[in-house]
């Protein structure tokens, strides 16, 4: 075992190729498989691979944790002599010590298990257990991994691969998934899912690398069949505004209307200028202004720094063009309070720097245009400077850059030891304050 980025685990990862089929009794030929089920299976036609939508939230959730490390098993624990049923074992049973490593402290309670499965015929199976899969009425995938293909010479399922599912769904009929390999091949089946999916259907998955591809999948699909944020501790931005989220301190300008700011019902603002506007990519505006009334009563206070986040800016395109269903045309939606509650929590982990590499922050709130929109925003202090892309910035001697660089680099550190991952870093979004101290003389050229 060895300990690694979650994000990681699979990218860098080798798995040996599994051991040969034994021989069976009889040519499977002459076998006749009659399956128990009724379901007709037909292809997934749609362009937008439902097993890469999956593999893509699985890759978003691991990201989130990034920073922590799991216990995962080294390329060496697969050894070559095992069997078959101790190889798919080695392969998907890190997958339960994953979520048992990444859950929220609300779930999973007891660890959850693997579950090794045999239907016979030269047919394993795989799923995963745990208490809390009885309590919340929910059901792992289903891995099954037999010899011979998938699909005749036709393409179409062959009566073993049908055999093989009936089996399956006698033993769980709520399977949201079922993947099944013949160790070349892999193949994932989607049960039909009321207002989503009318019909059982599959994807064929390509791969150079099937045992690899065959762990990423099924971890997937059990992340998919999960309640989302709980089996992967994600950080949920719907986090409670809390009353203390506005720090006792502050520049010493704006110390003397703090107090009663932190006390108000409502405040209004005097809005002094743009500094940046919304745009189809960006959904929030940020403005220069100044607090003009705190509970109707006029006050002065310093420049600060206003961020309203307002998701009607986002261009949705017409579902005639995209030939989506609607539930699907609404997948790429931004939703406004989420972005501002996320970014609040962000300074709510960077409270201690607060003021030196970060502005003042001084809350989440409400905000009411003058036409009555109501939109989420940020308060923060207003930083006076240069940005990095300015021609000031440019022009300044290399040892004032020397120091800038340096500065950047400290501020880059900062937000990694306080797990804080800015993900849009662009100049404009980096301000070099007017009070910066110069530390590294410049030389004349």
């Amino acid at each position: 075992m060895s300990l690694r980025h979650p994000h990681r685990i699979f990218s860098e990862a080798y798995v040996p190729g599994p051991p040969p089929w034994p021989a069976p009794a009889l040519p499977s030929s002459s076998q006749t498989f009659t399956a128990s089920s009724s379901l007709q299976w037909k292809e997934s036609k749609d362009p937008n691979k439902r097993v890469a939508r999956l593999l893509s939230h699985l890759q978003r959730d691991l990201r989130f944790v990034y920073k922590r490390k799991v216990a995962w098993p080294t390329e060496e624990s697969i050894s070559f002599n095992l069997s078959l049923s101790e190889y798919l074992t080695a392969i998907l049973r890190p997958i339960a010590d994953l979520f048992n490593q990444l859950h929220s402290p609300k779930v999973l309670k007891t660890p959850m298990k693997y579950v090794h499965l045999d239907f016979g015929e030269s047919i394993l199976g795989a799923t995963f257990t745990a208490e809390d899969f009885k309590i919340r009425r929910l059901t792992a995938p289903i891995v099954i991994c037999l010899p011979d293909s998938l699909f005749d010479s036709e393409g179409k399922i062959s009566s073993r691969i049908e055999y093989a599912l009936s089996k399956a769904l006698e033993y769980k009929p709520s399977a949201p998934f079922i993947i099944v390999t013949n160790s070349k091949d892999i193949t994932v089946f989607f049960l039909p899912v009321r207002n989503r999916q009318a019909e059982p259907l599959f994807e064929r998955v390509s791969t150079t690398q099937t045992s690899l591809a065959l762990r990423v999948i099924s971890t997937a699909c059990l992340n998919a069949a999960l309640p989302s944020g709980y089996y992967i501790n994600v950080p949920s931005p719907d986090m409670e505004v809390e009353d203390d989220l506005i720090l006792p301190e502050g520049p010493p300008k704006f110390r003397q209307t703090h107090e009663a700011f932190r006390q108000s019902k409502y405040f209004t603002l005097k809005i002094h200028s743009v500094l940046s506007e919304g745009s189809e990519r960006s959904i929030s505006t940020v403005y220069r202004c100044e607090i003009a009334s705190i509970d109707g009563y006029p006050v002065s206070s310093p420049p600060l720094c206003l961020k309203l986040f307002d998701d009607r800016f986002q261009l949705l395109k017409s579902l005639k063009e995209d030939d989506k269903l609607l539930h699907e045309w609404f997948d790429p939606v931004v939703i406004a309070e989420m972005y501002a509650l996320n970014e609040a929590f962000a300074y709510d982990k960077l409270r201690p720097v607060q003021g030196t590499v970060v502005p003042w922050f001084y809350g989440t709130h409400q905000f009411t245009l003058p036409d009555g929109t109501v939109l989420y925003g940020l308060l923060m202090e207003y930083i006076e400077g240069r940005t990095l892309d300015s021609d000031f910035v440019k022009k300044l001697c290399p040892g004032r850059q020397i120091n800038m660089i340096q500065s950047c680099h400290h501020v880059a550190r900062v937000l990694d030891v306080a797990d804080v991952s800015q993900r849009d870093w662009h100049c404009s979004g980096t301000t070099i304050s007017n009070r910066a101290r110069q530390t590294r003389p410049c030389h004349p050229e």
